[in-house]
C-alpha cells in the first residue's frame, strides 16, 4: 500500500475519532431528554394545531417528617403511629416515654415554683410541702389513668424503677415473675399515696379516725394483692415484707444470728402473729392496745427463745431491744452466761410493768403508790442480786439501766 493511501486512511480515522469524542462530550454537557417526556415546540406551523403533550412522570414523594405524625392529642398520636404501621410494642414504649417526660417536667416546675423563699415560717414551709405532695399525687394518678385509657396498661414507672433499684423489694419479691413483682410494688405505692394523703390531711396529728382510715386502706391493699397473687404467694410476700421490716428496725441481719431457712421463716411467722411492726402503724395506742401489745411481746419472746435457744435469742434482743443491751454488756464484762443476762432482763421487764401498773392506778393514794413501788423495788433488787451475784449487781446499780427503780413524783 503506497504512502498516499496510508496517509488518507490515517486522516479519516483521526477525523472519525475526533467526531466521536465531540459527540460524547456534547451529550455529557447536555443530557438527552427524559424519554417519558416529549418536548413540543411552541412555534408550530401557522394554522396547524399543536400536538397534545404526553403524560408527565409522577412527582417524587414528599419528604417524611415526624411532625406529620406527632400530636398533642394522644389518641390522634397513637392513631397516626398505627396508620404508618408502627408495632404496638413500639407505640407503647413511645407513649410511655413521652408521658413520663411530660409528668417529670410538671413535677420539676411545681418543685421549682415552691422552692426558695427562705423568709417563710416553719409552719408555712410545712403547709407548702404538704400542698406540693398533694399535687404530685394528683399528677401521678392522672398519668396512670391516662395510660390506662390509652393503652389498657396499669403502669407505674416508680414501681418499675423500685424493682430494679431497691434491694428490699428484690429480697421480698424475687420469688415472683418480674411483671407480677412490678404489679405488687405498684399496688403498694398506691397504698403509700393514700397513707400519705391521710397524713397530710391531718397535718401530721393523727386522730383515732385517721388510724382507722389507714388500716382500712391497708386492708384494701391486701385485698388487691389477693387478686393478683395466689394465697401461697401472698403469704410468702407477707412473710418476706415482715422480715424486711423487722430486721430493718432492729438494724440486724438474719445471717448474724446464724438462722436456718426454716428458723427464719418460723421466727417471722411468730413476729407477724404476736409482735408485728405494723401494729403500731394501724392501731390506736390506748391502754387496751398497750396491754395487748405487752402480752404479744411476751408470747413472742417465749416462743422465739424456745426456737432459737438462749444464746441466739440474746443476740436477737441485743439488736432489737435497747433495754437489754446494758444487761448483756454487764453479763459479758462479768463473764456471765446469756441465760443469766436473759433472767435479769426478765426481772427488769416485770419490774417495769409493775411500776407502770401502780403509776396508772388512780384508786391509790400517793402514799400507797409510794409504798407499793418501794416494795416492788426491794423485791427486784433481791431477785437481781441472786441472779447476777453481788459484784455484778453492784455494777448494775451504778449504770443508767436502773431508771425503772426511780421513785415517782408525789401526787
Amino acid at each position: 500500500m503506497n504512502a498516499r493511501i496510508v496517509l488518507g486512511l490515517s486522516l479519516t480515522m483521526n477525523l472519525a475519532l475526533f467526531g466521536w469524542l465531540g459527540l460524547h462530550l456534547n451529550r455529557r454537557a447536555h443530557p438527552a431528554p427524559n424519554p417519558l417526556v416529549t418536548v413540543v415546540s411552541r412555534t408550530g406551523s401557522p394554522g396547524r394545531p399543536e400536538p397534545a403533550p404526553a403524560a408527565s412522570a409522577p412527582a417524587p414523594p414528599e419528604e417524611f417528617r415526624w411532625s406529620q405524625i406527632e400530636s398533642e392529642d394522644y389518641p390522634t398520636y397513637i392513631a397516626n403511629l398505627r396508620a404508618i404501621g408502627v408495632p404496638e410494642k413500639t407505640i407503647r414504649d413511645i407513649v410511655l416515654a413521652d408521658g413520663e417526660k411530660s409528668y417529670q417536667s410538671r413535677l420539676e416546675t411545681t418543685r421549682q415554683t415552691n422552692s426558695g423563699q427562705f423568709w417563710r415560717t416553719a409552719e408555712q414551709r410545712e403547709k407548702l410541702r404538704r400542698e406540693t405532695n398533694r399535687r404530685e399525687r394528683e399528677s401521678s394518678r392522672e398519668k396512670r389513668a391516662l395510660i390506662k385509657t390509652l393503652l389498657g396498661l396499669d403502669y407505674d414507672q416508680a414501681a418499675l424503677e423500685a424493682w430494679w433499684e431497691e434491694q428490699e423489694y428484690a429480697v421480698a419479691l424475687n420469688f415472683l415473675p418480674g411483671s407480677k413483682a412490678v404489679e405488687v410494688i405498684a399496688t403498694v405505692n398506691r397504698f403509700e399515696e393514700e397513707d400519705n394523703e391521710i397524713d397530710d390531711r391531718s397535718g401530721g396529728l393523727l386522730t383515732p379516725e385517721d388510724v382507722v382510715s389507714r388500716k382500712s386502706s391497708f386492708n384494701q391493699m391486701l385485698a388487691q394483692l389477693g387478686q393478683r397473687l395466689t394465697p401461697s404467694e401472698l403469704e410468702e410476700a407477707e412473710l418476706r415484707f415482715t422480715a424486711t421490716l423487722s430486721f430493718a428496725f432492729a438494724g440486724a441481719e438474719p445471717a448474724e444470728l446464724k438462722l436456718t431457712g426454716v428458723e427464719l421463716r418460723e421466727l417471722i411467722r411468730l413476729k407477724l402473729q404476736w409482735n408485728s411492726p405494723l401494729d403500731e402503724e394501724f392501731e390506736w395506742p390506748d391502754q387496751a392496745f398497750e396491754e395487748t401489745r405487752r402480752r404479744g411481746q411476751e408470747a413472742f419472746a417465749a416462743r422465739a427463745r424456745k426456737l432459737l435457744g438462749d444464746d441466739r435469742f440474746a443476740g436477737l434482743l441485743r439488736q432489737d431491744d435497747s433495754e437489754f443491751r446494758p444487761i448483756h454488756e454487764l453479763a459479758h464484762n462479768q463473764h456471765l452466761s446469756n441465760s443469766v443476762a436473759l433472767q435479769a432482763y426478765e426481772i427488769m421487764k416485770a419490774t417495769t410493768d409493775e411500776i407502770a401498773r401502780v403509776r396508772r392506778d388512780r384508786t391509790l393514794l400517793a402514799s400507797q403508790r409510794r409504798a407499793q413501788m418501794r416494795d416492788i423495788r426491794q423485791s427486784a433488787e433481791q431477785a437481781l442480786r441472786q441472779t447476777l451475784g453481788e459484784r455484778a449487781f453492784t455494777d448494775y446499780l451504778e449504770q443508767d439501766a436502773t431508771r425503772w427503780m426511780v421513785t415517782p413524783v408525789n401526787r
